[in-house]
């Protein structure tokens, strides 16, 4: 079974703000990323995190998207409107989607189910998603040079036809999203057999030995 992350992971990776809707930040000597942005309701939170995981939001540069459900990009839009400069990259297909209502919607529908979530916005924040700029449309091959780190883009539709995992070579570690499973369910109990998938379907690049961290 895939393990809940939560803290610090490595000395350049931490899962913020809890462990059961992660994000990951990862952190490069020249610049920071943050994958994924969990659910809506948890936006302030998020922020929080990231002040204390590196400092300063403004020095978060990019957040990137793993896939199009609303509990992984529920908080894009509120972190795009407090952190001036942050660039979105995702599947081209997520720009499309954010451009209809109905999709919207149906997300901050979904969002307000998590009704123990909404207990935490103590100063009554305005937490609906709204649409967002994806300033990167990531494809497969894509790379990003965070300074001692990569971000090599792969695609990996299945989950969702927008799915898209991120490995960085230097400390083998690969977020697959979803694309290995999710916690619960049996999805997630042959986890190295779906990661050797995935590296075949791709080609070289992705390792799938004991030494890797898959998040």
């Amino acid at each position: 079974m895939k393990r809940l992350a939560q803290g610090k992971i490595h000395e350049r990776i931490s899962a913020i703000p809890n462990a059961w809707y992660p994000a990951y930040i990862i952190r490069g000597d020249e610049k920071n990323m943050m994958i994924d942005a969990g659910v809506n309701l948890l936006g302030p939170q998020y922020l929080a995190s990231i002040k204390e995981t590196i400092g300063n939001a403004r020095i978060l540069h990019y957040l990137f998207l793993t896939h199009s459900h609303y509990d992984h990009i529920g908080s894009a839009s509120y972190l795009k409107r407090h952190i001036p400069g942050l660039k979105v990259g995702a599947h081209e297909r997520i720009a499309g989607l954010l451009q209809k209502p109905s999709v919207l919607e149906m997300m901050n529908r979904l969002s307000g189910n998590h009704v123990e979530l909404s207990r935490q916005n103590a100063a009554n924040e305005d937490l609906t998603m709204h649409p967002f700029e994806i300033s990167f449309h990531l494809k497969q091959g894509d790379e990003f040079y965070l300074g001692g780190l990569t971000c090599r883009v792969y695609g990996t539709p299945g989950h969702t036809r927008d799915s898209l995992a991120f490995y960085f070579p230097e400390i083998e570690t690969l977020f697959p999203g979803e694309s290995c499973g999710v916690v619960q369910g049996e999805a997630g109990t042959n986890l190295a057999a779906q990661v050797s998938h995935i590296a075949g379907m791709q080609g070289q690049g992705v390792k799938s030995g004991m030494n890797e961290r898959i998040l």
